[in-house]
C-alpha cells in the first residue's frame, strides 16, 4: 500500500488488461472511491478513456484525501470497473491517507516524539527503543498508548495552598475527591482536559508510555509466555515457573510500576 499526505491529488493508473495481464479492449470505464470502511466518498461514474493508449490515468482531487477530525490515517479504495465485449472486469487499488502530525495528544498519544527522545536519556536499558526507527518508534507510542487507555485510572485532587510547611514537617493535605477515568471514558478525554490534570498524573502517564513502546519494541519474553498460559518452562535440565501476576491488564510489570498508585482496581457491574 502507497502512503500519501493530506490534501494530495493521488494519480492511479488502471491498465488495460484482464487478470491474467493479457490486453483487453474496453468499451467503458466507470470508478468509485471508497474509504477503508467501505463507505462511499465519491462516484466517479463512467470515465473518458481512449483504448489505444492501453491504460487510463484517474486522477482523485485532494478534496477527496482529507481527514476527518480525529483522523491520524486513513485508507481509500478505488473500486474500478472494465467493461469489455466478453465481460466486465473489476480492479482495486488501495492507499493510505497520512496527517503531518503521527503523533496527536489525546489521539494516540500523551506526549510528542521529542519528548520520549528525552525520557530516553534518563531511561536504563533502552535496548529496543535505541536501535529502532523512527516509524518504529511512532508505532510503538501509538500501540502503548492505546495499551493504557484500556485500563482504568484514577488520580487524587487536594484542596488549594496544601504544601511543605518546612523540611521536617509535612503540612497535612485534604483531599478535596478523587477522579476516576473508566476505561470507556479515555476516549472523551481532550487536550484541554489532560492540560487540567495533575503534573504527577500526566508526568507518570508519559513515562508509562515510553517504558512500554520500549517494552514493545524489545520484547517482554515473560510476560507474552504468561499472557499465553505457560506456567512451567523446561529446556534441558534447566526449568522456570512463571509465576502469576494478580491482575495483568495487558502491560508490562515495569510499565505497572510507573503507574503505582493511578491504577483504579475497582470493577463495577452496571445495567445495560
Amino acid at each position: 500500500m502507497k502512503f500519501y499526505p493530506e490534501d494530495y491529488v493521488v494519480e492511479v493508473i488502471v491498465k488495460f488488461t484482464d487478470l491474467n495481464g493479457a490486453a483487453i479492449t474496453p468499451t467503458a470505464i466507470s470508478a468509485v472511491l471508497t474509504d477503508g470502511e467501505d463507505a462511499e466518498v465519491v462516484d466517479f461514474g463512467a470515465l473518458p478513456f481512449d483504448a489505444a493508449e492501453g491504460q487510463k490515468l484517474i486522477a482523485i482531487p485532494k478534496e477527496f484525501n482529507r481527514l476527518v477530525d480525529g483522523e491520524i490515517r486513513a485508507a481509500r479504495i478505488l473500486r474500478v470497473k472494465i467493461e469489455t465485449e466478453q465481460g466486465t472486469i473489476p480492479r482495486s487499488f488501495s492507499y493510505a491517507i497520512e496527517s503531518e502530525q503521527r503523533l496527536v495528544q489525546m489521539i494516540n498519544t500523551f506526549q510528542t516524539l521529542e519528548a520520549a527522545e528525552f525520557a530516553a536519556l534518563d531511561t536504563p536499558n533502552t535496548s529496543g527503543w535505541s536501535v529502532a526507527s523512527e516509524p518504529q518508534k511512532l508505532a510503538a507510542l501509538t500501540e502503548a498508548y492505546r495499551r493504557l487507555t484500556l485500563i482504568p485510572m484514577k488520580f487524587p485532587t487536594f484542596a488549594p495552598g496544601s504544601r511543605f510547611d518546612n523540611w521536617n514537617t509535612i503540612a497535612s493535605r485534604e483531599l478535596v475527591e478523587e477522579t476516576v477515568i473508566e476505561r470507556d471514558m479515555w476516549h472523551e478525554i481532550t487536550v484541554d482536559m489532560f492540560a487540567d490534570f495533575p503534573a504527577p498524573f500526566k508526568k507518570a502517564l508519559r513515562r508509562a508510555q515510553f517504558i512500554e513502546a520500549n517494552e514493545i519494541l524489545q520484547g517482554d519474553a515473560v510476560s507474552k509466555k504468561h499472557r499465553a498460559g505457560i506456567v512451567t518452562e523446561t529446556i534441558g535440565e534447566s526449568s522456570v515457573t512463571l509465576r502469576a501476576g494478580a491482575v495483568d491488564f495487558g502491560i508490562s510489570s515495569e510499565t505497572m510500576k510507573a503507574l503505582v498508585g493511578y491504577v483504579y482496581f475497582n470493577n463495577r457491574i452496571r445495567r445495560a
